[in-house]
């Protein structure tokens, strides 16, 4: 008897799917998904427009999300972090902030996006972050395309 209710056990728990099999969303309460695209604005710390182009995201799940900035037009040719601005970016949605980071691998020479939902898109702040510590920041804005 032991035998046979120690299979059956076996058997329910090998039947039961771990959550790594479970798909993750791949929309979230925030409205976003993988191929959502956004205008994006960065601003310095006294809110003069520095550069603006697009946000795409390639890659979005309840877990993580990644994607590129695309800059088409530029207001300060050149600021702390802006040779960073333009490229891939990856991160985590953390509760309703999205976390971005550029490069996304990169280590000590980052630029950081927080951004919070909005009636049109997000709106939040970026820093440029060096070994040094933070040297640059400003406020982003982003709205649906």
């Amino acid at each position: 008897m032991y035998n046979t209710l120690f299979l059956l056990l076996t058997l329910i728990l090998l039947g039961c799917s771990s959550s790594s099999d479970v798909p993750k969303t791949t929309k979230t309460k925030n409205n976003v998904s993988a191929g959502s695209k956004y205008s994006i604005v960065f601003f310095d710390s006294l809110e003069n427009k520095l550069c603006e182009g697009t946000l795409i995201f390639d890659k979005y799940d309840a877990v993580s999300f990644s994607g590129n900035i695309r800059i088409d037009k530029r207001y300060a040719e050149v600021f702390k972090g802006s040779d960073l601005v333009n490229g891939s970016f990856a991160g985590s949605p953390i509760r309703e902030v999205l976390q971005l980071v550029l490069p996304p691998k990169a280590a000590d020479y980052n630029i950081y996006i927080n951004l919070n939902k909005n009636s049109s898109g997000f709106s939040g702040s970026w820093t440029f972050t060096t070994k040094k510590g933070n040297e640059n920041k400003g406020k982003v804005l982003c709205n649906k395309k």
